[in-house]
C-alpha cells in the first residue's frame, strides 16, 4: 500500500477540513520564515558591535605599547607606562550618493546610501573607518625628573597623537 505525496495531497484537499490543514501548515511555515530573517538579522547589529569593541580595545593596546616604547627612547626616560582612555569606539562611515537640485526659490538635496551585495544580503558601503576618539592619556615614567624631561614626554604625546596636553597627565613611577 504506497502512497505517494501527491496521492496524499489530493485526498487530504478533497475534504473540507484537509483543505484548512494545508492551509494552516502553509501560513505557518510562512511565519517561521519571517521570524528567522528578523532574529538573524539582529544577531548580525550584534557582531557588528562586538567587533567594534574589539577592534577599540586592540586600537587601546596597541597605541599605548608604542608610546610606551617611544618615550622610553627619549632622553632622560628609563621606564614608561601609558594608560589610553577612549571616549568612542570606532565609527564606521558610509558611502552616499544624491543629487542636488536648486531653484529660484528652494535648495533640495536626495542622498542615499550606496548598497553592496546581492538582493538578501545587501550592505551599505564603508567609506571610511575612523579610529576611536582619544579622551586622555596618563604617563607614569622612571628617570630624570626635569622639567625638559616631562615637556619632552608631554610634546611628543601631544604630536603623536594630535591631543592637546591639557588631555595628557605626567607622572613619575613609584
Amino acid at each position: 500500500m504506497k502512497l505517494n505525496v501527491g496521492e496524499l495531497i489530493k485526498k487530504v484537499t478533497s475534504e473540507k477540513s484537509g483543505t484548512r490543514i494545508l492551509v494552516a501548515i502553509g501560513t505557518a511555515g510562512l511565519c517561521i520564515i519571517m521570524l528567522s530573517s528578523v532574529f538573524t538579522g539582529s544577531s548580525d547589529d550584534k557582531k557588528v558591535k562586538d567587533e567594534g569593541k574589539k577592534d577599540s580595545i586592540s586600537f587601546c593596546i596597541e597605541t599605548e605599547k608604542k608610546l610606551e616604547k617611544f618615550i622610553c627612547a627619549l632622553e632622560g626616560v628609563s621606564e614608561a607606562e601609558v594608560l589610553i582612555t577612549l571616549g568612542s569606539d570606532e565609527e564606521l562611515v558610509f558611502a552616499k550618493e544624491g543629487r542636488t537640485i536648486i531653484t529660484d526659490e528652494k535648495k533640495e538635496e536626495e542622498k542615499q546610501y550606496v548598497m553592496v551585495g546581492a538582493n538578501s544580503g545587501k550592505s551599505a558601503l564603508v567609506e571610511t573607518v575612523r579610529t576611536p576618539e582619544i579622551n586622555g592619556i596618563a604617563v607614569a615614567y622612571s628617570g630624570n625628573n626635569s622639567a625638559a624631561v616631562r615637556e619632552a614626554i608631554y610634546k611628543s604625546v601631544s604630536t603623536a597623537l594630535n591631543i592637546p596636553t591639557s588631555r595628557i597627565y605626567v607622572t613619575l613611577l613609584k
